[in-house]
Parts: structure tokens; C-alpha cells; sequence
């Protein structure tokens, strides 16, 4: 039964099935800037006045059947239309895994495959969308009920990557075709570096076990150009259009996709060349190519290469300025063979000892910057990252001095001026 707050108008509109229509909000992809499919999303016609279903949907006070049969007709009224109009769009088409579960204990066969079945879709052109927070029944068979789908040629999303329902283990699981990010972290990632980090991390995971990944809540062209740089595939919001009750043109927003990848390359190669400078005016500054190194051969201890080390950075440390925050030098395997040299809050430096003898080379960005600057006489810097130690957003500035060491620079980077200036 319903909640007895709803109100009577929306009651008896949902008793009425043609009163139930299916909306779609268009979803673009990036490599050919057009529209590929549209997620279907339930309206209500009360009177002259159209409601959005989303509230129905989460109202816990709403049976899992009477959600479940309001849902079949959404499903029926967008591959309807689908099917009439000739369109080669994807719908994506979202799904609680309780719905699967209950359609699965009842041995019917799955709803949406027997409508499929019943206009003549290719199953390829429906996106199965699991979504929910939770999730209380048997895996294994969601698992089976998943799988049923993908046999038959549908592909599989799992939505608001982030949340409970969608932990590690059950994206490895489904192995989804699109991971999609929680629409929250999105409007979180333009303030917040920790949830830009999180869509960056999905966003590789995405990469590495080959899905495409999804961004929705793109409302401004600031959203997009910070979704093209997060690495997402698809992109999804009110930028380009709220869920309206047709299909549109695939080349609606080609224009506007346009301008905006040509801002983020603009914004991107500007970055990237004020820190080309950037790297060029510390050789300039500390002549490093010119200056002598400090002592290292096989006569030479450890002590007394880490005390040569030292010295060798303490006479350069006052040609340095913010945003260079500590300096140190490692060897080739990765091993600390000098102190840090950190820049305090009273703009003096110093020389913390406890980290000599720690191995950088685990990080996923030493062995490339190495191999980036062996036999250069320049400066090669990483990609951002969050230190462990400090918590500051940091990038690594290093070059090979003539001794075969490598002088490392870790730089404080303000994210207003790189990451989010997109």
C-alpha cells in the first residue's frame, strides 16, 4: 500500500496506466560528441500538471509490487515508443536488484526480455541499470538474474558507484558494462579535492576492468570540462537537456561539446606549459647542470653519502621558494639517501633525518619520472597526487644529477589554479 501523506490526485493518477509515461534524458559520449541513449525516468500526468515518479520509487512505504508494476509500464511506454520510432538509441533502463529478485522468485521470466521479445529490440540497445542503496536478498541469485540479461545481448550498468549496494565486490561481480558515478560526488568534486579524487579512482577502475564510466549531474560547462578531465566516456545532465517525453537529435549538442573540449584543451595546454616553465626557471635558478655533485662511489659510506647529500641541498635550499615545500634525493632503486629538507610555516627549512633509508619506488609515479629524466639535463614533473604525510596536493619535480642520483623537488599545488581550473 501507498503512504497515506501521497497525495489522492497522484493515487488516482497511478491507477490510470496511461497516466504512467516514460521520459528519457539524453546521455552523449565524448568521442563523437552526439547522443548515444537515454536513461528512462517515470512521470506521472496529474491533471494538467506532470510529476516525476522518483519520490514513488524511494517511498519505503510503497510495495516492492505495486513499484514493480508502475515500473513495467514505464518500461513498456519508452521501448514502445523506441520500437515505433526506429531509433537506434540505447535506453537505459533502471532496475532494483529487489524487482530482479522478486520477477526471480516467482519464476516468471525476466519483464523487460519479454517485452524485448514482444516489439522486435535488439537486446543491445537496452542498458540494464541496477540501482539501489541496498540489498538484502540472495546474491547468487542476482547474480543468475544479471547474467540472464547479458546472455541474451543486453548491456549491464551499475549505477551511484560510491554508495553501499555498489561495493568492489559487486562490481567485479557483475562486470559492468558502464559504471556510472553517484550524481552527489559530482556536485562534492567541484569543491572538494577528496571526491575529485574518488571519480578519478573510479574512473581508472572503469579503464582497467573495461567499462566505460558515466558521469551524470553535468548542469554547467564547468561540470563537463571537469568530467572530460576525471576521464569519463559519457556524460549525462541538465547542460544538455532535463528528461523530456521524445527522442531528439543525436547532433543536438555537438556544438557545445565542441567548445567545451576546446576550452579544457585550452585551460590544459596553458597548465601544462606555465609548469614547463616552472620546472625550466628551477634549472635555471639552482644550475644544476653545471653545478658540481656531491660525492658517491664505492669508497663512500652510507653516513657519509647522506651527509654529503644534506650538504649538497642545504646550499641550494635558499635559491628555492614556495611552492617548493621539501627536497630530497633518492637513487635509482628508490631508496631516500638524503633527509627531507621541509619548508616550515615560518618560511625556514628543516632537515628531518627519520626519513633517510625509505623506498619511494612503490609509488606508482617514481619509475616514471625516472626513466623520464635519465640522460636529461631537465626537469620532469609528476602528475598530481595527495601526500600521505602532508595531506597537500602535490606534484614531483625531478631530474638525474651527473652522479646518476635523483634531486626531487615535492611542489604544493594550489587546486584552484590546475585541477579545477578546467
Amino acid at each position: 500500500m501507498m503512504h497515506d501523506g501521497m497525495e489522492q490526485s497522484l493515487k488516482q493518477a497511478l491507477s490510470d496506466v496511461r497516466n504512467i509515461k516514460a521520459y528519457f534524458q539524453p546521455i552523449l559520449t565524448l568521442d563523437r560528441r552526439e547522443i548515444i541513449g537515454y536513461e528512462v525516468l517515470g512521470r506521472i500526468k496529474c491533471g494538467e500538471r506532470i510529476q516525476s515518479l522518483g519520490p514513488f520509487f524511494t517511498n519505503p512505504h510503497v510495495s516492492p509490487e505495486e513499484q514493480l508494476r508502475v515500473d513495467l509500464q514505464i518500461r513498456q511506454d519508452a521501448l514502445a515508443k523506441l520500437a515505433s520510432s526506429g531509433h537506434a538509441a540505447k535506453l537505459f533502463i533502471n532496475i532494483k536488484p529487489s524487482w530482479m529478485y522478486y520477477s526471480g522468485q516467482s519464476k516468471e521470466d525476466l519483464l523487460t526480455l519479454k517485452i524485448l521479445d514482444q516489439y522486435g529490440i535488439k537486446p543491445e540497445q537496452v542498458v540494464i541499470e541496477i540501482t539501489e542503496d541496498s540489498f538484502t536478498g540472495s546474491i547468487k541469485l542476482l547474480d543468475r538474474l544479471v547474467e540472464k540479461y547479458r546472455q541474451k545481448g543486453c548491456l549491464i550498468a551499475i549505477d551511484d558507484i560510491g554508495t553501499g549496494f555498489s561495493n568492489m565486490d559487486r562490481i567485479v561481480a557483475m562486470k559492468p558494462d558502464i559504471i556510472k558515478a553517484d550524481i552527489h560526488m559530482m556536485k562534492k568534486s567541484a569543491t572538494n579535492y577528496n571526491y575529485y579524487g574518488a571519480l578519478l579512482s573510479f574512473s581508472i577502475l572503469a579503464e582497467q576492468i573495461g567499462a566505460s564510466f558515466l558521469i551524470e549531474g553535468v548542469e554547467t560547462e564547468e561540470d563537463l570540462r571537469r568530467a572530460i578531465a576525471i576521464g569519463a566516456r559519457y556524460v549525462q545532465g541538465y547542460l544538455f537537456s532535463p528528461a523530456v517525453a521524445d527522442f531528439q537529435e543525436d547532433n543536438s549538442f555537438v556544438a557545445l561539446m565542441d567548445q567545451s573540449m576546446a576550452a579544457y584543451r585550452a585551460n590544459l595546454w596553458q597548465d601544462e606549459q606555465s609548469w614547463e616553465l616552472f620546472c625550466a626557471q628551477i634549472m635555471s635558478d639552482l644550475k644544476l647542470a653545471e653545478r658540481p655533485c656531491f660525492r658517491r662511489d664505492v669508497r663512500t659510506t652510507a653516513q657519509e653519502g647522506s651527509k654529503s647529500a644534506d650538504n649538497y641541498i642545504a646550499k641550494l635550499l635558499p635559491l628555492l621558494k614556495w611552492p617548493c615545500v621539501c627536497v630530497y634525493i633518492c637513487n635509482t632503486d628508490g631508496l631516500q639517501i638524503s633527509s627531507n629538507h621541509e619548508l616550515l610555516a615560518d618560511h625556514t627549512w628543516e632537515k628531518q633525518k627519520e626519513f633517510y633509508g625509505i623506498n619511494w619506488s612503490w609509488r606508482p609515479n617514481f619509475i616514471s619520472s625516472m626513466l623520464a629524466c635519465k640522460g636529461r639535463r631537465k626537469g620532469y614533473l609528476s602528475r598530481s597526487y595527495i601526500d600521505l604525510i602532508s595531506q597537500r596536493n602535490t606534484r614531483t619535480f625531478s631530474t638525474m644529477l651527473a652522479n646518476g642520483t635523483i634531486f626531487m623537488i615535492d611542489i604544493n599545488v594550489d587546486t584552484n589554479t590546475e585541477v579545477f581550473r578546467v
